[in-house]
């Protein structure tokens, strides 16, 4: 009796495992037969690039790695730099805010997702140890952007090296994040040739040796200065001369790491023709820095330099932050609102954005687009020249406030030999140096009699 009625058993299981496959079986000929079967590819049809063909992983990857390039100058998508505590950007009345809200979530977790792209197949796990630097944008093309200046800590039960720096580039395009680009960075790896063109008549020259001798008291890494100075007849005594070198041969013995160089020529002064000179003395592979005497280099600026001008890739156009008329701020501002003139913030100072004559880039790029245009001499408009010729080049430009920059308060007159949009742009640029608008309200309120 238990043996026959297993059998009946096992024969109904039989029997309708039979039946679902006829079923299935007729269904999937019925289909076929009404044109609504399965197909090998639904892009199989199209015969050049379809929106279907775009869908395809490889092909996001693709366009993930070209971000948008800019036809003109105003269409450039300048980044925001920050740090673990604070924002700097240009587009705000403050050029520094404090990081927090939802901004400092969608930092944390664009940096949480980095770190895991990074750890990704690797056999030691690296943990943050430091955020040294920060960019953020976004672009249209392909969602919001990040680069990360990380100090990674590796997992301690590996007997290697425990720290190592890295730059992590990121994009978040509005889905899981994609590692753009990933390489290990290694401080110290290039030398810096600072390139400053100055006359001897120049107030300021002094101040600025005494800064690079600041820069290298505190710094380890090797940096290079090129004075190009401009001598004739109303500036070119020789004592003023012999005391330029005497302080520059004073920094270099005392620093082993300051190497100073003095390009002397008896032309008149002129900015490009000062860089141009400056870079013939260097070779293709030189990491170049144009700068002014009028600005304080402070050391976190070199690695910067370092990391954002990449050869035959990309040429860094740091912001420089300029400080207000320290008479004014100190004036017609609370103490507290801030620490002291060189501290950023809306009280202190602002960003020129309006400024191009401050560039990190290497030799090679620099002549592949022709360099300044030396038949250009004016109010910025050489360095606006070489800031648009990397726009159509095959360079990228990366362009955002650099904290390590201090352009210093000067009260140098336009020039009337300027022509009139020249001479339009050199007043609207040092009207908005004296100070804040609040700061100028008051002293207009103050001294509304005289007005």
């Amino acid at each position: 009796m238990v043996l026959n009625r297993c059998c009946r058993v096992r024969i109904w299981d039989i029997f309708q495992w039979l039946l679902f496959f006829l079923f299935g079986f007729i269904t999937r000929n019925l289909l076929d037969f009404m044109g609504l079967g399965s197909q090998q590819s639904d892009c199989t049809p199209c015969n050049h690039l379809t929106d279907c063909d775009e869908l395809l992983p490889h092909d996001i990857h693709v366009q993930l790695r070209e971000p948008f390039k800019p036809q003109t100058t105003q269409e450039l998508i300048v980044y925001d730099y920050f740090n673990t505590s604070s924002v700097m950007k240009i587009s705000a009345d403050d050029p520094k805010t404090g990081l927090h809200g939802p901004r400092k979530s969608d930092i944390r977790d664009a940096l949480h997702q980095a770190l895991i792209l990074h750890n990704t197949g690797r056999r030691s796990q690296w943990q943050l140890k430091y955020l040294i630097n920060g960019y953020q944008r976004y672009d249209p093309l392909r969602g919001e952007e990040y680069i990360f200046d990380l100090e990674l800590e590796r997992d301690k039960k590996v007997d290697e090296e425990q720290r190592e720096v890295y730059r992590l580039h990121i994009v978040k395009p509005y889905s899981p994040a994609q590692l753009v680009d990933e390489k290990r960075v290694r401080e110290n790896e290039r030398l810096t040739h600072i390139i400053v063109p100055v006359t001897l008549l120049n107030p300021r020259l002094k101040q600025f040796l005494k800064n690079f001798e600041n820069l290298c008291s505190i710094i380890r890494e090797d940096v290079y200065l090129l004075l190009v100075l401009f001598i004739n007849r109303t500036n070119g005594s020789q004592s003023k001369i012999a005391l330029v070198k005497e302080q520059t041969l004073s920094i270099s013995r005392r620093y082993h790491n300051a190497h100073i160089s003095i390009l002397q020529t008896r032309k008149q002064y002129s900015r490009s023709l000062g860089i141009e000179l400056g870079v013939k003395q260097l070779p293709n592979a030189s990491l170049m820095f144009f700068c002014t005497v009028d600005v304080d280099i402070l050391p976190s600026f070199l690695f910067r330099c370092q990391q954002n001008a990449l050869l035959s890739r990309q040429v860094y156009y740091p912001i420089v932050f300029a400080q207000y008329d320290p008479k004014i701020v100190q004036t017609y501002s609370k103490k507290y609102d801030y620490k002291d003139l060189y501290s950023i913030n809306r009280h202190t100072g602002h960003w020129a954005h309006y400024r191009f004559d401050m560039a990190c880039m290497f030799a090679e790029d620099y002549r592949s687009v022709g360099g300044l245009n030396l038949q250009l001499n004016g109010w910025g408009r050489e360095d606006v020249d070489l800031y648009k010729k990397y726009i159509p080049s095959s360079l990228q430009i990366l362009r955002a406030p650099d904290p390590g920059l201090i352009l210093t308060y000067n009260t140098k007159p336009c020039r009337t030999s300027l022509s009139a949009d020249q001479f339009r742009m050199c007043q609207e640029s040092q009207a908005e140096s004296h100070g804040s608008r609040q700061q100028l309200a008051r002293a207009l309120l103050d001294h509304g009699n005289k007005y």
